[in-house]
C-alpha cells in the first residue's frame, strides 16, 4: 500500500472519492471509418489533454449501421459520431444526435455548408452538428503524359475528357490498363453511394439533377434528357476502362491505378489527396496534377464530407460537449488544417497559406461553397438502395439508361410520397385555416362522445320505457286475476 495512503482514515479516504473521481480524465470514443482523414482526426485529438479521445476507424460499409447498433444497444457506442450529411434527418428523428445550437450559435456563418451538414428540419433554425470535413471531387492526371503528346488537361466539358480517355486507351506504346477510372461500383451493400456519386456529378454538368428538394419531386427530374445525355457519356468512359471489371471499382482500386501508372486520367474526392502524396506508396507522386471536374452550366458539383454530432446517450455528455466545443475553434480547426484536414471553417480555407498546403487544396477551395447534397431526407438509406441497384442496371447493359431512370425515378417516388405526401410541408387540410386543422381530431373525438352518450341515453330511456311496460302490464294481469276469481267465486 501506499504509504501515504495507508495512514489516513477511512472517513478522509471515502470523503476524497468524489473529489478524485471528478478529476479522472474522462473516456471518450468517435465513430467514423477507415480512411486517411479518420487518421489525422486521430492525430488531432491526440494533443486534446480534457479527455482521452479515440476515433474508431471502422469498416466502411458497416460505418452506419454500427451507430445505429450501438444506439440502440443503449451501451458501448460512441461519444461523437461523424455522420455523412444525408443521414441527419434520420438521426435527429431516431433521436440519436443531441441538439447543439446553443454551442454553435456563434459559428453558423464562420463554417461552409452549415446548412446541410447541422440543420435539420432543412431552413429551421436547429442544430445537429457542423461540417468536420469538407469534400468534393477532383480530376488526378498523369502531366507529364499529357504534355508528352501535347494533349491539353484544360476541359471545357465531359466531352473532352472523353476524347482523352479514349486517346490514352488506345495508345498502344503507353499500354495503359484503363483511359479513365473512377468508383463505378453500384453495390449498395459493398460500397454505398459511390457509383449514384460519379453519376450525379456527371448529372449536375449536363444540368440534371436527383430531385426537386423544394416540391419533392423526382418523376420528371431524375427521368430527364439531361441526366440520360450524362448516363450515356458515363457509359462511354466506363468503356476506356474494360475489360478490367471497372464496372466494381472501389475507392481503393481507383487510387491503385493513378499511384501505379495504369491510368492516365481519374475522379475521386478530394479528401483523398494525402494518399497520393506518399511516394512510398505512390510511385507516380511527382507525375500527378489536380485539377477541378467540369461542371457545366450550373457550375455546381456534388457536396461530400462529413459532419460530427454529439450522441444524446453518450454516458459523458458534459466530457461530450466540451471535446465539441474546442473542435469549433478557429485554433484547433488551423491545426487541423495543418495536419491535411479538410477543414469548412470559410475564413481558414480562404487563406492563401491553406490553398498552397496540399496540391489539391485550390481544388477543394474552388468548389467546395458551390456543392449541392443528395436527399436529405430520413429514408435516405432506402432511396440509396433503389437509386444504386436500378441504375447499375443501365450501367451494365440490363435497362437502357433512360429505361433505368424512369424505373428509378418511379421507386423513388413512391418512397418519398409515401413518407411525405404533402411534400417538404405538414399535411393541411384543404379550405381550414391552420388553427382548424389542429382542432379537427379534438372535433372528431368530441361528436364521436356525443354520439356515444346520445346512444347510451336513448338506450337507457328505452329501456325504462319498456320496463315500465311490462310494470304496467303485469298490473292488469293482476287485477284481472283478481276480478275473474271473484266473479267464479260468486
Amino acid at each position: 500500500p501506499d504509504p501515504n495512503v495507508a495512514g489516513m482514515p477511512k472517513s478522509l479516504l471515502l470523503l476524497l472519492l468524489p473529489l478524485l473521481a471528478a478529476c479522472a480524465i474522462p473516456e471518450l470514443a468517435i465513430s467514423y471509418y477507415e480512411n486517411v482523414p479518420c487518421h489525422l482526426l486521430q492525430q488531432l485529438l491526440d494533443a486534446y489533454d480534457k479527455a482521452h479521445v479515440t476515433v474508431w476507424c471502422g469498416n466502411y460499409s458497416m460505418w452506419h449501421q454500427n451507430v445505429v447498433d450501438a444506439f440502440k444497444d443503449g451501451k458501448g457506442g460512441p461519444d461523437l459520431a461523424v455522420y455523412d450529411s444525408q443521414w441527419l434527418g434520420e438521426f435527429v428523428d431516431q433521436k440519436y444526435l443531441l441538439d447543439v445550437t446553443d454551442l454553435v450559435k456563434n459559428y453558423t456563418t464562420r463554417y461552409f455548408q452549415m446548412d446541410y451538414f447541422g440543420v435539420w428540419p432543412a431552413g429551421s433554425d436547429s442544430y445537429y452538428g457542423f461540417g468536420i470535413t469538407g469534400n468534393n471531387y477532383m480530376l488526378v492526371l498523369r502531366e507529364d503524359i499529357f504534355n508528352k503528346y501535347n494533349f491539353s488537361w484544360r476541359f471545357s466539358d465531359w466531352n473532352d475528357l472523353l476524347e482523352a480517355a479514349r486517346f490514352f486507351k488506345s495508345n498502344t506504346s503507353e499500354n495503359f490498363d484503363y483511359g479513365f477510372v473512377a468508383t463505378w461500383c453500384g453495390n449498395f451493400d459493398a460500397c454505398y453511394d459511390e457509383m449514384a456519386c460519379t453519376l450525379m456529378q456527371m448529372f449536375l454538368s449536363f444540368g440534371g439533377d436527383l430531385w426537386d428538394a423544394k416540391s419533392y419531386k423526382i418523376k420528371g427530374v431524375l427521368d430527364s434528357t439531361r441526366n440520360e445525355q450524362a448516363m450515356k457519356l458515363g457509359l462511354s468512359l466506363l468503356e476506356t476502362c474494360q475489360p478490367k471489371g471497372c464496372a466494381d471499382m472501389h475507392f481503393d482500386k481507383v487510387i491503385h491505378a493513378l499511384c501505379y501508372g495504369e491510368s492516365p486520367l481519374g475522379m475521386l474526392w478530394v479528401f483523398f489527396g494525402p494518399a497520393f502524396l506518399n511516394e512510398t506508396v505512390c510511385p507516380m507522386k511527382n507525375k500527378l496534377h489536380f485539377i477541378s471536374v467540369p461542371k457545366g452550366e450550373q457550375g455546381i458539383g456534388v457536396l461530400g464530407g462529413q459532419g460530427l454530432g454529439i450522441m444524446r446517450q453518450s454516458p459523458n455528455l458534459q466530457a461530450a460537449k466540451e471535446l465539441f466545443s474546442w473542435l469549433l475553434l478557429p485554433e484547433t480547426q488551423y491545426r487541423w488544417s495543418e495536419l491535411g484536414g479538410l477543414t469548412t471553417m470559410s475564413s481558414i480555407m480562404q487563406d492563401y497559406e491553406f490553398i498552397l498546403r496540399q496540391p489539391f487544396n485550390i481544388v477543394y477551395v474552388a468548389n467546395f461553397a458551390f456543392t449541392k447534397d443528395l436527399w436529405r431526407l430520413p429514408e435516405y438509406f432506402q432511396l440509396m438502395r433503389t437509386h444504386m441497384e436500378t441504375l447499375h442496371k443501365g450501367m451494365t447493359g440490363e435497362l437502357t439508361p433512360m429505361a433505368a431512370l424512369q424505373e428509378a425515378a418511379t421507386k423513388e417516388q413512391y418512397e418519398v410520397d409515401k413518407n411525405h405526401p404533402c411534400g417538404p410541408s405538414e399535411c393541411k387540410h384543404d379550405g381550414f385555416p391552420e388553427w382548424a386543422a389542429i382542432l379537427i381530431p379534438f372535433l372528431v373525438v368530441g361528436v364521436l362522445f356525443v354520439v356515444v352518450l346520445v346512444a347510451v341515453v336513448v338506450g337507457a330511456l328505452i329501456a325504462v320505457a319498456v320496463m315500465r311496460k311490462r310494470f304496467i302490464q303485469k298490473g292488469i294481469n293482476m287485477h284481472r286475476t283478481v276480478i275473474f276469481g271473484r266473479r267464479a267465486h260468486n
